[in-house]
């Protein structure tokens, strides 16, 4: 089955030299690791908002809301959950994913389908400079930035996102 459209979800391109490392230590990966921990801890999400939800008290509200849904509404048929060695991959491949390569860059701007690139303008995960410079790169992009939201823009403007998504992939 061929995709006809696409939507990218606080996503950057892949190949932009800020995304890389900031230096080659090779013990910056466990302090990198270590910050992404302690930044995900319900204790640092609590106070802060975390990098999922602003700070705002609309953000944790939000932030509140979403975890009944996610993790109070549903009982039975769950996802197992995931392990370290799951996040420690996921880091990597976010790092391998940044390293500066222009060419790799360059190949965004072949996509030759529609694509829907939202983020939250608040997101510290996933700056919004990237999307604008993601679906800058696209011939075509719909960008959408949800505000007072970070990287969990979705789940706090779920109803909102769904719409878009639901309008973006019925052409309208």
């Amino acid at each position: 089955m061929r995709r006809r459209r696409l939507r990218s979800k606080g996503s950057r391109p892949d190949g932009h030299a800020r995304q890389a490392r900031r230096d080659s230590d090779p013990h910056s990966v466990d302090r990198e690791r270590e910050k992404h921990s302690r930044a995900l801890s319900s204790e640092h999400r609590s106070r802060s908002g975390g990098v999922f939800f602003t700070g705002s008290e609309a953000g944790r509200e939000a932030g509140q809301q979403a975890a009944g849904r996610i993790f109070g509404a549903r009982t039975v048929d769950r996802d197992a959950p995931t392990s370290w060695q799951t996040r420690l991959a996921q880091y990597d491949a976010v790092c391998a994913w940044g390293q500066p390569n222009h060419s790799m860059l360059e190949r965004v701007s072949a996509i030759d389908m529609p694509v829907f690139v939202a983020n939250g303008d608040s997101d510290p995960m996933i700056l919004p400079r990237y999307s604008y410079l993601l679906a800058g790169l696209i011939p075509g992009a719909r960008l959408k930035i949800y505000p007072d939201a970070a990287h969990g823009f979705l789940f706090q403007h779920h109803a909102e996102f769904a719409a878009d998504v639901d309008a973006f992939l019925t052409g309208v």
